[in-house]
């Protein structure tokens, strides 16, 4: 039975935190209101952990989570959306510098929220470019596509030592989760794969893998298989099972939504030619990054890929 994107992940955070000891769960109505429109509905934790609403003062917030992290402690911030992170970038960069210069015994610290890809709603929901931010100073981002990378994520990564961000999409919310179960996967989950096939390589980023799964099997459909991949942005991906695979298929197609002019495709690209692979590529974006009221739609012709392969 299909469950609904935000209801899956929202069980999943549910489970997860009655568990957890001693952490300091926080967020602007995390347990008032909407719960940050049902993402934090139902949180209830152990005696000796505390959640706490707070007001919108987002720089102050993420200063608190890290100073907390730097005392062997344990946080985990629930925000409303990536674009106000944007207002703490001055601690993902000096304080994550300072904190690998000192190297002090680390606590949790974990920031999960929305990402606005659901169309304009407003001149603050225009960042999701989870690979700019992350690029600032090297750490860990996740970006929640199917039941699979939910469930894993949330278990292994939610309450681990150290640094990182995930995310879920705004426009997946209502929809039901994709339930694919991976062929492979890297133990820190920062790159998954979900289909095998020889014709194609499809390499996606940010939250685009139903859709690229729906291509996935448009091309099957016609007798095409392809490998189909998923990456978490990471600085340190080795991609050695992409390469792998595109020294099979000989072609890549990269699928990115992020709004940004510095995609991580770009450096695959380069990676794969810098090892003398002979191969054909494209890298379906944004044809144009606009900060203007426009339609976030994203669209991918199955037709046209053929065409190009």
């Amino acid at each position: 039975m299909q469950k609904e994107y935000l209801n899956y992940i929202n069980k999943k955070l549910q489970n997860k935190i009655r568990g957890l000891n001693n952490f300091f769960i926080y967020g602007q109505n995390i347990n008032t209101g909407t719960y940050i429109s049902g993402l934090t509905k139902n949180f209830k934790v152990k005696k000796n952990s505390l959640i706490k609403n707070t007001p919108n003062s987002e720089s102050s917030l993420i200063g608190m989570g890290f100073g907390i992290m730097m005392k062997n402690k344990s946080a985990i911030y629930f925000g409303k959306q990536l674009d106000f992170l944007l207002l703490g970038v001055d601690h993902f960069v000096n304080t994550l510098n300072q904190i690998k210069v000192s190297r002090p015994k680390l606590g949790c610290f974990t920031i999960f929220l929305y990402v606005c890809d659901q169309g304009y709603q407003g001149p603050q929901s225009s960042f999701n470019s989870f690979s700019d931010l992350s690029s600032m100073c090297g750490f860990e981002t996740f970006q929640l596509n199917t039941a699979f990378d939910a469930e894993k994520i949330i278990n292994k990564k939610l309450s681990g030592k150290g640094f990182k961000i995930i995310g879920i999409s705004s426009k997946l919310c209502k929809t039901k989760i994709l339930q694919k179960k991976p062929v492979m996967y890297t133990k820190d989950y920062k790159i998954i794969k979900y289909c095998e096939g020889n014709f194609l390589t499809i390499v996606c980023f940010n939250f685009t893998l139903s859709k690229a799964y729906e291509v996935t099997k448009d091309l099957e459909n016609k007798g095409k298989s392809c490998d189909l991949f998923h990456i978490n942005y990471s600085n340190k991906n080795d991609y050695v099972s992409i390469i792998k695979s595109v020294k099979k298929t000989k072609k890549i197609l990269i699928i990115d939504d992020s709004k940004s002019e510095n995609l991580e495709g770009y450096k695959l690209i380069n990676r794969l030619k810098n090892k003398n692979i002979q191969f054909k590529s494209q890298i379906i974006k944004r044809e144009k990054i606009s900060w203007e009221i426009q339609d976030d739609s994203f669209k991918i012709d199955s037709k046209k890929i053929l065409l190009k392969f």
